[in-house]
């Protein structure tokens, strides 16, 4: 049975199948992948049951249903989500911010506005959610070398990535689906910088609004809560100076060592006695010197000089160094009753030879240990900072009884790595943004870079693939398929058009960008994208405007997830940080959402002539 307008009775059960699944995803009382898996079982089964037929043409069969799993721009969001992952992995972005972490020590709050640029910028251009994972840690040390409460500036961290994201084609996957969605129904091309104006402007009074607001709207909960509380525990570490050591020539006193921060100096010893005053001593070869800092700082320590600490003391003729082409594990382990260890000082060279793993520091409950590592005896209860490869770690428990604590193991990137993934990111940003090549072949080609030129292994590529979204994008596209072959889209943009009939086009504009924006914040950005595409230019059609002013809407107001912490991955990432509680988004998020759709109302006539 089909209408004079083209509208099947089978968009009834798609209508009901849609909104079932929004309640689900929204509901959360059900996994994310069930639910997808489950919406494309019953799509299939209805049109299997009750095939929808037009001029002879069979539509939505088992092939088009399922085509969305094989969808170009699904697999340009999988392929950047192994680059996205290489980057992250491999610390390429160090570099940049070793240069901000630097000048935070003096000039902490022009640092932090500098660092919140950054952040957009990098936004644009790669998966927001590692972005903002390796940069909490240093918005955090620089929110309190300023004296700003960290509540004060995390969530600001995340809604700026989200606003970055909105102005290129790969800054977010939402932008990716949307322009996909646009060129299968319509042949419309959307290419790298299309929408960077309009989206420009909305990320600038954005971040207007948050420099100027987020200090007054957010809490401030200072650094109350049992995480920031907690004291930092101190490993004892010693670094010996040879005549090539990076630290040789450089000044140490009480205070600690030039040009390195957060490390603590405990004594240095020089001719086999220590230094009772270290008052501007430069440091020469023959040194010994007994420092202390948390894991965190020796492992950043190891990311940017790991000669620093990998000298004399932690390495011997027969083991490669950490600049060898394989990863490094940085553990912590406790020495067991029964290890095997016990009858080694900590700076044993036999230690190394018999465990495999180079001791880095050492830290004993209740006790400061301010000595150097020869006169320190292995105790039980002794927790160790070890280097080693990862069978070496492996094998701690089973052969030399040393416990590796749970969770606390982390691979350290070489530097080759961080270099590779930084060049594959700039030829694939770069192919897409000249249109060398389509975005997935250039994504695809940077994923595969990845792993021919050893940044990533097969493990870790495969982690990168998150299942959540790749089952979430293809169930949105099944169901996009069938809003728009049943006729469903075309009789939501009649309703619509028929709502704002006595309205300008402007002002239908403006209601749809809000009601996407809203139900963004309850139902995955991605799905809401690829839903009201067909409608975005169904109601274009009606209003007989630039479709792409439609278009374009669609993608800014599907990143508009400021009103929960659930409505988007970064909101969670900083809520533990920031120590939000759930209204706290609403009350920061909300004027935001307001400020984003009357721009683009107001801004989108202009710019698109309409």
């Amino acid at each position: 049975m089909e209408d004079l307008e083209g509208i099947h009775w089978q968009v009834w059960p798609v209508y009901m199948l849609i909104a079932a699944a929004m309640f689900s995803y929204a509901w959360e009382r059900v996994s994310l992948e069930i639910t997808s898996i489950a919406v494309v079982v019953a799509l299939l089964l209805l049109f299997y049951i009750f095939p929808m037929q037009h001029v002879n043409t069979i539509h939505l069969t088992p092939v088009a249903l399922l085509s969305g799993f094989a969808n170009p721009a699904l697999i340009a969001v999988m392929a950047l989500l192994i680059i996205g992952h290489g980057v992250f992995l491999t610390d390429a972005l160090e570099p940049f911010l070793r240069v901000l972490r630097k000048s935070g020590s003096k000039f902490p709050i022009s640092t932090l506005l500098a660092l919140f640029l950054f952040i957009a910028l990098t936004s644009a251009f790669l998966n927001n959610t590692p972005v903002v994972i390796m940069l909490i840690p240093l918005v955090g040390a620089l929110a309190i070398n300023a004296g700003i409460a960290r509540s004060k500036v995390m969530m600001p961290v995340s809604f700026l990535a989200i606003l970055g994201g909105m102005t290129t084609l790969i800054g977010s996957s939402t932008n990716l689906l949307v322009a996909e969605s646009a060129n299968i129904m319509r042949g419309y091309q959307i290419s790298f910088f299309d929408f960077f104006i309009p989206g420009l402007f909305l990320t600038v009074l954005g971040m207007i609004y948050l420099l100027i607001f987020a200090p007054r709207l957010l809490p401030d909960r200072g650094d109350s809560d049992e995480t920031e509380s907690r004291i930092p525990e101190l490993y004892t570490a010693q670094i010996i100076i040879d005549n090539l050591h990076p630290l040789k020539g450089k000044q140490v006193s009480a205070d600690g060592i030039e040009d390195i921060e957060d490390v603590n100096v405990y004594g240095l010893y020089r001719g086999g006695s220590v230094l009772s005053h270290l008052g501007g001593v430069t440091l020469q070869e023959g040194d010994l010197l007994v420092t202390a800092a948390p894991r965190e700082r020796f492992a950043a320590l190891l990311r940017e000089n790991p000669d620093i600490l990998l000298n004399a003391n932690t390495r011997n003729e027969e083991s490669e160094d950490i600049h060898a082409n394989e990863s490094f594990l940085l553990a912590e382990a406790v020495v067991a009753p029964a290890a095997s260890v016990f009858h080694y000082s900590v700076g044993s060279p036999d230690f190394v030879h018999e465990t495999g793993c180079r001791v880095l520091g050492v830290r004993r409950p209740h006790t400061a240990l301010t000595r150097g590592f020869k006169n320190i005896e292995l105790a039980v209860g002794d927790v160790l900072l070890l280097l080693g490869r990862q069978a070496a770690i492996r094998d701690l428990r089973p052969r030399h009884g040393i416990l590796p604590l749970e969770g606390s193991s982390e691979t350290l990137p070489e530097n080759w790595r961080g270099r590779n993934a930084a060049w594959i990111l700039l030829v694939t940003v770069t192919l897409v943004a000249t249109g060398l090549l389509p975005i997935v072949i250039a994504a695809m080609l940077g994923a595969i870079l990845m792993l021919l030129f050893g940044v990533l292994s097969l493990d870790e590529t495969a982690r990168a693939l998150d299942r959540r979204i790749y089952l979430l994008i293809g169930a949105a596209l099944a169901m996009s398929s069938a809003l728009q072959h049943t006729g469903g889209a075309y009789m939501l943009a009649t309703a619509l058009v028929s709502i704002t009939s006595a309205l300008p086009a402007w002002a239908a504009l403006s209601l749809f960008f809000l009601l996407i924006a809203l139900i963004t914040n309850v139902l995955s950005n991605n799905a809401t994208a690829v839903l009201f595409t067909p409608i975005a230019i169904g109601l274009a059609e009606q209003l007989d405007v630039n479709p792409m002013i439609f278009i374009h809407a669609t993608i800014f107001a599907a990143n508009a997830s400021f009103l929960t912490p659930i409505a988007y991955q970064t909101n969670l990432l900083v809520m533990a940080p920031g120590n939000y509680r759930f209204k706290d988004y609403a009350k920061l998020g909300a004027p935001l959402l307001v400020i984003i759709w009357i721009g683009y109302s107001f801004f989108a006539p202009y710019y698109y002539a309409t």
